[in-house]
């Protein structure tokens, strides 16, 4: 009897573990959390202080950055206590106070000692500089054109661009205003008569421009790549005026303004930004025109250059401009600057501390990490040179 139990109680337990299993529920894995979102924008919050810097008849025409630390100042200056020593075409901010740049010969040309007119670099290590070239005899120096001057890290040597060929307004000076760069091997810079220099790592060359604008004064000049670079100018006759895009083969007019068309509205600085709001990546390009700022945003009309007004009613834009991501800066002929912080824009007026006993001009301007620079002049009876420096919360 006992035996029969024991043999039904495990025919049972074998019947039942032949039944089917329940499904097991699934783990599902865990999600992953939301992605913070990166704001690119940055402060309004800005703190000015200005002054002027070495003597009347003086001159800062041009500011570049190599770093948050070293700001690099160009034009005709003398910051020494020596008033009598000869004045130079380079200065440097070092962080603390402006210094002289050593080896002072920029190269072979004695034309590029002093009256630097443009500045822009890769690195401490890696400047150049440019500036006006009496065009009488159709050429430079011994009759080999054009001169920059460029600084290893050691040296400064003299390199020449060809020069354009003799015509009836070789009688007067030509300059570089501008220049821009992506990398070492792709450098132009932007000048009188419709001249663009590129420069592509071992020599300058004069690139082609349509006839429309060899006439003009190329005067600003930005790119986002070595194959998209944007150029502005104005004609020799009022109100005449352009914008032309580089697309890595040729220069092209995207906008023009024909001479005498009223009222007169130039394009003036040309400056571009890109930065992160939340997932998207913004991507503009700024405009700079009489008393206001136009933008064409390269994300919302990707395949068409449609410039939208941005900012109005505004002094801002016969004087420099500067961009570091979202930090956008603008400065005019009256003193104003405008900031943009990836969001809106912002005026100041008059950032000048009220204490400042003259009206100033900008000539340029450069910003890296949170610090603000601008050089120009200060108006007391003869022009004496100034900087203004902003230090970004």
């Amino acid at each position: 009897m006992k035996y029969n139990f024991l043999f039904a109680l495990a025919l049972l337990l074998f019947v039942h573990s032949c039944k089917d299993e329940p499904p097991t529920k699934p783990v599902l894995p865990i999600p992953d959390p939301e992605p913070t979102l990166v704001y690119d924008t940055t402060s309004h919050n800005i703190t000015w202080f200005a002054d002027t810097l070495g003597d009347y008849g003086q001159a800062l025409n041009d500011i570049w950055a190599a770093d948050s630390v070293n700001f690099y100042a160009v034009g005709s200056i003398n910051i020494s206590p020596n008033p009598n020593r000869p004045w130079r075409g380079i200065i440097k901010w070092n962080g603390s106070q402006w210094v002289d740049v050593p080896n002072i010969g920029y190269g072979e040309s004695n034309e590029l000692s002093i009256g630097i007119n443009a500045i822009f670099g890769f690195s401490n290590n890696n400047i150049w500089l440019a500036k006006a070239q009496r065009t009488t005899n159709g050429a430079g120096p011994g009759g080999l054109g054009f001169p920059f001057s460029h600084f290893n890290g050691i040296e400064w040597k003299t390199y020449y661009a060809p020069f354009p060929s003799p015509s009836s307004s070789d009688i007067y000076n030509r300059y570089i205003y501008d220049m821009w760069g992506s990398d070492p091997n792709h450098l132009w810079a932007v000048g009188d008569s419709g001249l663009i220099y590129f420069w592509n790592g071992s020599v300058w060359r004069k690139q082609a421009v349509p006839q429309e604008v060899q006439a003009m004064h190329l005067t600003s000049i930005f790119g986002f790549s070595a194959n998209e670079v944007y150029v502005t100018g104005a004609g020799v006759f009022y109100g005449e005026t352009v914008l032309m895009r580089y697309d890595g083969t040729q220069w092209l007019v995207v906008n023009r303004v024909p001479p005498g068309t009223y009222p007169y509205d130039f394009f003036g600085k040309i400056l571009g930004g890109k930065w992160k709001m939340g997932r998207n990546e913004e991507e503009r390009l700024w405009v700079v025109r009489q008393g206001r700022v136009d933008c064409w945003d390269r994300k919302k009309f990707p395949n068409q250059i449609t410039l939208q007004t941005d900012l109005t009613n505004t002094r801002v834009g016969i004087g420099g401009h500067a961009a570091s991501g979202s930090n956008i800066i603008i400065t005019g002929s009256d003193g104003e600057i405008a900031h943009w912080n990836g969001v809106s824009w912002h005026t100041f007026e008059n950032p000048v501390p009220p204490t400042f006993p003259s009206s100033v001009s900008f000539s340029d301007v450069e910003i890296k990490g949170k610090t603000i620079i601008g050089v120009g002049r200060s108006y007391q009876g003869i022009d004496r040179p100034y900087y203004l420096i902003g230090r970004q919360e």
